[in-house]
Formats: C-alpha cells, structure tokens, sequence
C-alpha cells in the first residue's frame, strides 16, 4: 500500500487538483474522469469478494480518493455487484486459474455533478479478430440533466 499510495495515489491526487483548479467541486458542474488507472478499486475488493481476490480486501488509494473527491463510479452505479458483474477490464488475455494472474477491474469511467446521471455503463472485451489491447474498453451512456 506504501508503493501504491506514493504512486497511484499521488497521481490521482494531482489529477482531481488540476479537474478542481479548472471546475471546482460543485454539484452543478458535470466532469467525467475516465481512463487506464492500471489499480483497482475499493468497490470491488470487499468482504463479499475475498475469494476471488486472494483473500484480499483493499482500500485502492486511486478509488478511494476518487470517490472522497465526489466522484462515483459509472460501472459500479450501474452494476452494483462485484460478485455478479466483475466488469474486469485487465487482461483481456485469458490466464484461466493461473494464481499468478489477477484479473481486474483497472479501467474507469468516474463523474460528478448533479447534471450527470449513468444510464448504461459495460465492458467491451471481444472483437472480430484478435482484441487490439490487453485493456478492454469501458463505456457508459450518460443522461445530462439541465441545471
């Protein structure tokens, strides 16, 4: 957690401080904030999923700081269940029950703003051909409300 947290936790912070100096927090301004966060999240790590992660539970800093800066989670709004909708995202290369491969959820689609409301939000990880990434994509349907 000390690596994770000089790391990814560090380079979330900077991020949602440079999104705060250009909209700073307010339940009126809409902001999405997506990307490969090469961590994984808090949300998906819980008691109800230590089996499938090791027997692990793990406050990811990246999510975790995402969400005490007001940001929710577009996959997890709509599937709220991480046992039932894993939604992984890393490796689109299947390792089977290799225990030297963990499977995540590292990819993310966050957002605030009162104007913002996740309506749809899947994983995208076949194609015709071979998948061109190791990283499948993630998309969400948003409805943007008038303020």
């Amino acid at each position: 957690m000390a690596a994770e947290n000089a790391t990814r936790g560090k380079e979330i912070n900077s991020i949602i401080a440079g999104i705060d100096s250009i909209s700073p927090r307010s339940v009126s301004d809409p902001v999405i904030l997506s990307g490969d966060f090469n961590s994984g999240s808090h949300l998906d790590w819980t008691r109800d999923t230590e089996k499938m992660h090791f027997g692990y539970r793990i406050e990811w800093p990246g999510s975790v700081h995402a969400h005490q800066s007001g940001f929710l989670d577009a996959y997890r709004q709509i599937h709220p269940d991480p046992v039932k909708d894993r939604g992984i995202t890393w490796s689109t290369i299947k390792h089977g029950d290799d225990p030297r491969y963990q499977n995540d959820r590292i990819d993310f689609i966050y957002f605030r703003g009162k104007p913002l409301k996740a309506l749809d939000a899947n994983v995208i990880d076949s194609g015709t051909g071979r998948f061109p990434s190791d990283h499948a994509a993630i998309t969400a349907l948003f409805k943007v409300s008038p303020n």
